[in-house]
C-alpha cells in the first residue's frame, strides 16, 4: 500500500489513480462516495490529504524507549550504593500503594500516602545526584572525540525535546550544547 501511495504522490497525484487506491485501502465509505462523484479542487486536496495520512499511518513507528544515559559503574561507589537503594525504595512504595486499598480511615490513607511520597522523593533525589555527577564528569572530559560524540548526542536529544515541545529540557540541552561547542572550538 505504502509503495502505491508514494508512487502516486511522486507521479503527480493523478485523481483517478488516487480514487482507485483509496477505494482499495480506504475505510471511510462517505469519502469513497465523495471521491467517486468527480474531481474538484476540494476533492483533489481531500484525496491527497487522506492518502498522505494513510501513508504516514502505515509507516513503522519507532519505539521511543529511553536508554540509560550512563551505566551504574560510571558512578562513584557511594552513588552506586544509593542507586541500588532506589530499587528497594520503589518496591516499598509499590507495596504501600497496595496497602492503600486496605486502609480503614482517611488518617491511615494519608499516612500511607506520605510514606509513598517520601520514597518517590528519595528516588528522585538519587536520580538527580547521579545525573549531576555524570554532568560534572562530562564537563571535565577534554577528549575531543568524546566531546564531539557528546555534542551529537545532545543535538539528538534536543531534536526530540523540540518535537515533544518540552521547553524546560530544550533550555537545559541548549545551554549544555553551547558549553560543548565552546569547548570544541577552543
Amino acid at each position: 500500500m505504502r509503495e502505491r501511495i508514494e508512487r502516486w504522490i511522486a507521479g503527480g497525484c493523478n485523481y483517478a489513480e488516487g480514487v482507485a487506491i483509496y477505494a482499495e485501502y480506504g475505510t471511510n465509505s462517505a469519502l469513497k462516495t465523495l471521491f467517486n462523484a468527480g474531481a474538484s479542487p476540494f476533492t483533489q486536496r481531500k484525496l491527497r490529504d487522506e492518502l498522505t495520512a494513510m501513508d504516514a499511518a502505515a509507516k513503522p513507528k519507532s519505539r521511543n524507549y529511553s536508554k540509560p544515559k550512563y551505566q551504574v559503574t560510571d558512578l562513584t561507589p557511594e552513588l552506586q550504593t544509593e542507586f541500588t537503594e532506589k530499587g528497594k525504595l520503589f518496591k516499598e512504595a509499590s507495596a504501600l500503594h497496595g496497602d492503600l486499598f486496605h486502609a480503614r480511615t482517611d488518617k491511615d490513607r494519608a499516612h500511607i500516602r506520605e510514606e509513598i511520597v517520601k520514597r518517590f522523593d528519595r528516588i528522585s533525589d538519587i536520580w538527580n545526584k547521579a545525573d549531576a555527577y555524570i554532568i560534572r564528569e562530562r564537563e571535565i572530559s577534554n577528549d575531543p572525540v568524546k566531546l564531539v560524540q557528546e555534542r551529537n548526542n545532545i543535538r539528538s536529544q534536543l531534536s526530540k525535546a523540540r518535537k515533544a515541545n518540552n521547553t524546560e529540557k530544550i533550555a537545559r540541552l541548549t545551554a549544555t550544547l553551547d558549553q560543548l561547542n565552546q569547548k570544541i572550538n577552543e
